[in-house]
Formats: structure tokens, sequence, C-alpha cells
């Protein structure tokens, strides 16, 4: 309990207390001092607690204080006897308007307008309960004789009453906040209709009878004790409860208190005298109310419904549409999950779906094609014109394949400039007819943005017999259509098992190649580059070999290229050119001789790629002069020219740190006079396909040897030095020496070997020992002569 809770408790029982004991002349007033400490109380906790809307409250300590006022001068009027008794019966009245608009202002209406439910639900049993009180108590008083004065304050008591007894009940059927404050609230005015209901039934002076005393003394009382409970604050501004269909159980009360209306009027009218006329009237007016107000009630409960059902029906036509719209959009959706947006064919999905589909009813026993298609030159076509120009040009290309397909055939488009047909009962003959046909169809020139464009086709071809996987068939027809790239495009290629089992052997390499990088799985041997005149070593070339942990080794031919189509050249070159220049570091400084590191075009076309041969000769302390980087007359020409230029400026910048560059296998490349102007070379290396061919005695023979002595008299020319590769015999040997051609490298010599024995190997030739190999090292030949 709260300390102003008690302390109001202790001034009601003193002066509660006081009144009861002192004489009748004081009694009035202390009852008036009760009523004036709960207006006390009433201010106090409007003060002390700040509810949000307080207005109710200020009503109920209003109409307290008019009572306490009303209280005062009713005792004073009967003590001296003035006034008439009607007239002091009256005063007590004031109060309930009051409490009435108090009642009402607890209430808040949901979004600013009043609802009517409540209002109606509490008139309807109120209305019965009026019926019972007037029929069994207020007629039987009345019956005694009273005079028309008295019987208006019956009446406007019973009225008034009325009226706080329908905001009660509203207040309790519309509200869902049933704090204690709410309840002493309650009680209060339970009270005050209690003490107002003695005073009707006996017709006594409104604070003579005890009952009435009593109910108004705790009328007060309980007033002061709810506005000092902490749950006062919320006991205000109430929300007003959306019940437009009412419960089960204020259906039962309603029906039962129609049915005691109307049964009481019937009662009344049946024992009614004649000359009674007034008191039937009333209970009719009571039961006319009870059933106008049951029935506005059950309008309010039709409009709601018909609103429900206006809304459903409204809702219903909605969802109708929606549904419509959503099917609509779903069709739209799938037709766009299946087809491409650019040129309408089906794409990757529908293809996938119309493969997996059993072809040739149950048994799936007929045959099927299907192609997949690749632009030759629209990457050309889309950097040269622009994007725009190559959607264009997508659908024309899509249009022209669809003419050539018939409908009953798929024709979709995978991504990109990449097609695919599938052809249903299409045996393997007339699959490759319509390849071939589309290849020529396509080779015709295409209108698109005023300029004629030309195109080309290269066809991967796999022929379909029963059911069968679609991720599998799109497999195996890309490796057809590698092959054709392969073979020069503009061509059709059939896809056969070896070509799965090639590419799982190249899928094999590339994941060993990534384990061989983690697991430092590589090592390099070193082939001599000698001096024809005098055997010495004047260089060697670094070659890569990889032996996997768990298997022999694998040869640089079948690992290289699988290493530059998966960009894992460029980690492994670095590498090599690390490793590398660290072993030939010990080899210079000892016998001035120099390596030769070979490059690839995609370690070339590296944006770092000059750095990183730079930082490998810092950090190992070989210089720029010992190193020799060679590349092929493919890997500086076969790139666009914007690329050449750019490989081109990189190699100049390395030519000016000293570092050499050779072009291996020439003769066997473009070979153009021009190319040699244009690319930054210090060495050609003749290729082994002309030197391992000479000194036979045959036509072929005569023509390489030919080809070799134009070689060297070119590079001669142009002031570059020459390398014999290949040379494995004594006799080939001889023919270069002849020829002016100064160095070599081959079987003959020595063949390539770990970087320890070719230490050894040198160690031993500048000892003067005996070596295994025919090479030597020649201290008086310098670096820079290679």
């Amino acid at each position: 309990m709260s300390a102003p809770m008690g302390w109001y408790l202790l001034a009601v029982m003193v002066t509660s207390g006081g009144a009861v004991a002192a004489p009748s002349s004081l009694t009035g007033g202390l009852f008036t001092a009760v009523e004036l400490v709960g207006v006390a109380a009433i201010l106090f906790g409007l003060r002390h607690y700040r509810p949000a809307a307080g207005r109710a409250w200020w009503f109920f300590a209003s109409g307290i204080g008019v009572s306490a006022i009303t209280h005062v001068v009713w005792w004073q009027l009967k003590v001296h006897g003035l006034g008439d008794p009607v007239v002091r019966d009256a005063l007590p009245l004031l109060a309930h308007p009051l409490m009435a608009l108090g009642l009402a202002a607890l209430v808040r209406a949901r979004h600013g307008r009043s609802r009517w439910e409540g209002l109606l639900d509490a008139g309807v049993v109120s209305g019965g309960l009026a019926a019972i009180a007037w029929v069994l108590f207020v007629e039987r008083s009345l019956q005694g004789g009273v005079h028309n004065g008295q019987l208006a304050v019956t009446v406007s008591r019973l009225l008034l009453d009325l009226i706080l007894l329908v905001m009660a009940l509203r207040l309790l059927f519309t509200t869902r906040v049933h704090t204690t404050s709410f309840a002493l609230l309650l009680a209060a005015f339970a009270a005050l209709l209690a003490s107002d209901a003695a005073t009707l039934v006996q017709f006594q002076d409104v604070y003579g009878h005890p009952v009435a005393h009593i109910g108004w003394h705790l009328w007060g009382v309980l007033l002061g004790a709810a506005a000092l409970h902490p749950s006062m604050a919320r006991t205000t501004d109430l929300a007003e409860s959306n019940e437009a269909i009412p419960s089960r159980g204020r259906r039962i009360v309603f029906t039962v208190s129609a049915a005691v209306a109307s049964v009481l009027s019937v009662y009344a009218a049946a024992r009614t005298a004649p000359d009674q006329w007034a008191h039937l009237l009333v209970i009719a007016l009571i039961a006319a109310t009870v059933s106008v107000l049951s029935v506005l009630r059950l309008g309010l409960v039709a409009a709601v419904a018909h609103r429900r059902a206006t809304a459903l029906n409204a809702h219903a036509v909605r969802l109708g549409r929606a549904l419509h719209e959503q099917r609509v959009l779903q069709n739209q959706l799938s037709h766009r999950a299946l087809h491409d947006p650019l040129t309408n064919l089906g794409n990757r999905t529908l293809l996938q779906q119309h493969l997996e589909r059993t072809p040739g009813g149950a048994h799936g026993s007929s045959s099927r094609g299907l192609l997949l298609l690749d632009l030759d030159g629209f990457k050309d076509i889309n950097d040269s014109y622009g994007h725009p120009v190559g959607d264009e040009l997508l659908v024309h290309v899509a249009h022209r394949l669809s003419q050539h397909v018939p409908e009953s055939d798929t024709v979709a488009r995978l991504g990109g400039d990449e097609f695919a047909i599938l052809l249903e009962e299409s045996t393997a003959e007339q699959t490759a007819g319509v390849a071939q046909r589309i290849v020529e169809a396509l080779q015709a020139p295409f209108r698109v943005a005023d300029r004629d464009l030309y195109l080309t086709t290269s066809i991967g071809l796999l022929a379909l017999t029963g059911g069968i996987n679609a991720a599998e068939a799109l497999r195996d027809v890309d490796l057809a259509l590698y092959a054709a790239k392969s073979a020069g495009k503009n061509r059709v290629a059939v896809y056969h098992p070896q070509m799965r089992t090639d590419q799982l052997d190249l899928t094999r390499i590339a994941t060993g190649l990534r384990h061989a990088i983690a697991r430092q799985e590589f090592a390099l041997h070193y082939q001599p580059v000698v001096d024809l005149a005098s055997g010495a070593v004047i260089g060697v070339e670094a070659l890569l070999r990889w032996t996997p942990a768990s298997g022999a080794p694998i040869s640089p031919v079948e690992f290289i290229p699988v290493a530059e189509e998966t960009g894992l050249i460029v980690p492994i070159g670095t590498w090599v050119l690390n490793r590398a220049c660290v072993d030939a570091r010990a080899w210079h400084q000892r016998h001035g001789i120099a390596v030769t590191v070979n490059v690839s075009g995609r370690q070339l076309r590296e944006p770092d790629f000059p750095q990183t041969v730079l930082d490998a000769l810092r950090d190992s302390g070989l210089p720029g002069s010992a190193l020799v980087l060679e590349i092929t007359e493919t890997a500086l020409v076969a790139a666009g020219a914007a690329e050449t230029r750019t490989v081109i400026e990189r190699l100049e910048q390395l030519r000016r740190q000293g570092i050499r560059v050779a072009v291996d296998d020439f003769g066997t490349g473009y070979s153009s006079l021009s190319y040699l102007r244009q690319l930054p070379v210090d060495i050609l290396k003749i290729d082994r396909a002309f030197t391992s061919a000479m000194a036979a005695d045959d036509e072929q023979s005569a023509e390489n040897e030919a080809f070799t002595r134009a070689i060297l008299q070119l590079s001669s020319t142009l002031d570059l030095q020459t390398i014999a590769e290949g040379v494995e015999t004594a006799e080939q040997a001889r023919l270069l020496q002849q020829m002016d051609c100064r160095l070599a490298q081959g079987f003959h010599f020595a063949r390539p070997m770990p970087s320890g024995q070719l230490t050894e190997l040198l160690g031993a030739s500048r000892a003067g020992q005996t070596p295994t190999a025919r090479v030597v090292a020649h201290d008086n030949v310098p670096a820079a002569a290679f």
C-alpha cells in the first residue's frame, strides 16, 4: 500500500468514526468532511500520477464536491425545518450529471469517431433492469400514493440512475483495461446506484435511509481510493474496443433482458387497474425502448455483416483478378526462365529439359542429334562495332538458324555466341547434313547497321540414342566443338569417345600441376650450348622436368600445353626463372656461362613480367648479361597488334638491362623479314627440324642444308647470333661448322642434366679431367660471345 493511500484511509476512518460517534447535529458535517477528503484524494491523484487525459477525474471531483455542498444544504434545511421536502430530495440529483459525464469521458472513441455498439448493449441490459425495478419496487411504492412533486423527483432519479447505469455498463463492455483503480471506480458507482435504489424503494429522505446513507458514503470513499491507486493513470482515456458482433454470452444477456421487459409488460398489463394507466405506460415505454435498442443493435450487426459481405465480395473480385494476373505473370516468368531474352530462343534450361525427355515413346528407340555452335570471329565484331551491333547480329543468326531447323526441333542460345540445336528423330547422317548446311548458311553476309558482316561457325556434333544425361551430352558435344575449333574452325567435328579420354587426361594433368606447384615436384635440367670450334660450354638452357610424387615422369610435351591453357604456366614460369637464376650464378662466376630460360606467350602478356624478371636477377645476384629469355615467333605475333606492341615494349625494357632475347624454333613459324625487323631479337635458334635431317643422301637433306645456310646468312646480315638445335651426330656438327655456324646444342654434345651433375661436369672439365660428355668448360670464352 502506498503512503498516500494509507493516509487517505486513516483520514476516512477518523472522519467516519467521528460521524458515527458525534451528536446528530454534527453528523452531516462530518460526512461532508469524508466527501471533501475524497475530493482531495482525487486532486492529489491527478497531480501525483499525471494521467494523459484527466478530464473524467475532474468531473468526478466536481460531482463529489457538489454532493458535499448539497449534503450540507440538505442537512441544514432539514435541521431547521426549512424548505420543501421535494426540493431537499432533488438537491443530491445535481451530482448525477457530473458523474455521468465523468463515466463517458473515461472512454476514448476509436479513430475520432464514437461507436454505438457499447451504448446500445448497455441500454438493452439497463432497460431490462429498469423494467424489473419499476414493476417490483417503484410501482408498488407509488401505489401508496404520492403527490406530483415527489413523483417527478422519483422519475428523475430513476432516469439519472438509468443513465449512470448505461454509462457504467458501457465502460464495462467496451474497455479491456481492468485495473484495480477501474474496479474501485465501478464499486463506487455500484454503491451510489444501491443507495438510490434503497431511496426509491422506501421513498425516504435521500440521506435518511441507512442503506442510502452508507451507499453515498462508500461512493465518495471508493472514488478517492480509485484516484490514489497507482493504476489510476492507466484508467483514463481507455480505448473503445471494436466488438461489432457481440459475444455469445452478451447475446444471451440481451435476450434475457428483452424477454424480461416483454414479460413484465404483459404482467403489468394483467394486474394494473384502469385508473393506473400511467404505470402501464411507463412499463410499456421501457419495453418498447428495450425492443427499439435491440432492433438497432441487430441493425448494426446486419450492417456490419453487410459491409463484411461486400468487402468479402470485393476481396474475392480482387483475389480473382490477382490470381489471373498471377497466372499471366507465372506464364511470363516461365517463358523468361526457359528462353533467351535477346533472341527469344530456348535457353540452356529448356535444352536440358528436352534432352532429358525420352524420345520415341516409352522405349526411347529414336535417334536424335545434338549440335553445339560457336561463332568464329564474333568477338572481333563485338570489339570493333560495339555490343549493340553484336546483339543485333546474334538476333539475325538466331533467325537464320530457325529457318534451317524444323519447328519440332529445339534451337537454343546457351550464352554469348554459343548456340545449340537438338534434332528430334534424326540419324547421324541427317544430323551431319543439317550441320553442314548451317555452316554454309552462316557464311553468307549479315546486313547489320547498314553494313555487311561476315561470320563462320564451328560445330560439334553428337549422335544421341535413347535416354541420356543432359549434362554428359552437353559435355561431350562441347568436346567435339573444341575439336572443330582446334582443327581450324568453320567446320564440323563429330564426337568420339577418345575425346573424353583425352579431356580426362588433360584434367588429370591440370590437377596434378596444381598439386605439383604446392608440393614442389618440379626440377630443372640444363643442356649445354657449346662452341663448335672449341667444344667449350658457353651457356646452358634450363629445361623443366616434372615427376609426380606418386608416378613416373611426365613429358613436357604433355604438361606444358596444359599449363599454358590453364594459366598455370605463369606461376610455374616464375619458379623456373628464379630457380635458373639461382643455379646459374655460380656457373657464371666460375665459368662465365649464361643461362637460357624459356618464356611462354602467356607470361609475356602479364603486366608485371618485366618486374618479375628483374626481381629474379636481384634476388639471385645474377647480372642481366648472363640471362637469355627464349621465346617463339608464334608467342610474339599470334596475339593482336596491340598486344604485340606491348610485348615488344616489355622486351625492349628488359634488353636495356642487358638481358638478351632468343627466338626459338626459327624457320618453322612466320619467318618473315618484317617480323625480324620488328622484334627485339639477339639470337636465332635454328629448329631441329632442319639440323636433324642434314647429312643424309636424299633430296630432303639438301633442302634442309639450304634452309640452314640461308638462315645463317640472314643472321650474319642482321648481326644476330645463331644456335643450331638438335645436333645429334658428329657429321651434323661438322656440316654446321663448315657453314660458319658457331654455336650448337644437342645430344651429340650432352643430354639435359640436373644442376649438380652439370656443376661436377664443369668442374671436372676445368681441372683437366676427361669428362664423360663431349663438352669442356672454356674460361677463355667470354659470356658476351653468347
